[in-house]
């Protein structure tokens, strides 16, 4: 057992060889694309996750100002009941009344009704989402036809339109519906003051 018997002599050509080395480069290659497309996969799903917790979080969000929007048109349609009742009897109540000064505190209860009446308006139309139509819109013909309205409801206020002829593209309700607050806050403003031979110019 302690002299050398034979001796095993194994000759590995460059053949052999260069397969080790390709079979080598090969798992070194597989292991990286199979991490690069672990990698790439779990990106996915984790982009997908979110763009899921997204849509989940908007739709709560729509089913929320949804329920808000009808909320908000019952509490607006109880609170315009009382006030179109108001309305009506300070109407009735300047066709009776003489007296110069209490008709004019009547006409400054009937101007604050028909604010908190555009203050409903404004609030309608911010928990809703309007539709809005563009078109071409005449600026100067729309003023004009706002204003036509308002020298008959403040008589004692001159409207000046100084706008020139222009166009403009827009929703022409929206549009509207601005000028009027602006006129709105304008003529009480001017009244609150007691102007004489009050202006407005546009």
């Amino acid at each position: 057992l302690d002299q050398i018997k034979a001796i095993l002599y194994l000759k590995i050509g460059p053949p052999i060889l260069q397969n080790i080395r390709y079979f080598k480069q090969f798992i070194f290659i597989y292991i990286y694309f199979t991490t690069f497309l672990s990698i790439a996969f779990a990106g996915v799903i984790i982009f997908l996750f979110i763009q899921y917790s997204r849509i989940i979080d908007e739709q709560n969000q729509k089913e929320r100002l949804i329920q808000m929007g009808q909320l908000a048109a019952t509490v607006a349609h109880e609170i315009r009941n009382p006030l179109g009742i108001m309305k009506g009897s300070t109407s009735l109540l300047k066709k009776k009344i003489e007296n110069p000064a209490t008709i004019e505190l009547a006409e400054y209860i009937e101007d604050e009704i028909n604010r908190l009446n555009n203050l409903i308006s404004q609030f309608l139309q911010f928990v809703r989402v309007p539709k809005l139509e563009l078109q071409e819109i005449n600026i100067e013909d729309a003023i004009a036809e706002i204003l036509q309205k308002y020298q008959e409801q403040y008589p004692e206020i001159g409207f000046i339109n100084s706008v020139g002829k222009f166009e403009a593209v827009g929703d022409k309700n929206s549009l509207i519906q601005v000028l009027v607050n602006i006129l709105n806050n304008a003529a009480h403003a001017v009244r609150s003051e007691g102007i004489k031979n009050p202006e407005i110019i546009i």
